[in-house]
């Protein structure tokens, strides 16, 4: 019988260096913080914008959103 191979990409990230891992470990002084896999499209993969459009960061959302969480709320 075949093993089940997990589609689902899952991985903790440091915020300060982008080292990552497979599990929660502590970088820099703080935990990594944890991605969960995102389909082709999904909007969390895009970057922050300004209701008026302009580029508030280049990271992709699901990430300023562990972050920064207040943040997104003004968009």
């Amino acid at each position: 019988m075949m093993a089940m191979i997990d589609t689902q990409c899952r991985f903790y990230i440091c915020t300060v260096c982008f080292r990552t891992s497979e599990t929660a470990l502590e970088c820099h002084g703080h935990r990594m913080v944890h991605c969960d896999g995102f389909l082709p499209g999904d909007p969390r993969l895009k970057p922050v914008m300004s209701r008026a459009g302009e580029l508030k960061t280049r990271a992709p959302r699901w990430f300023w959103e562990q972050v920064q969480p207040a943040a997104t709320d003004e968009q």
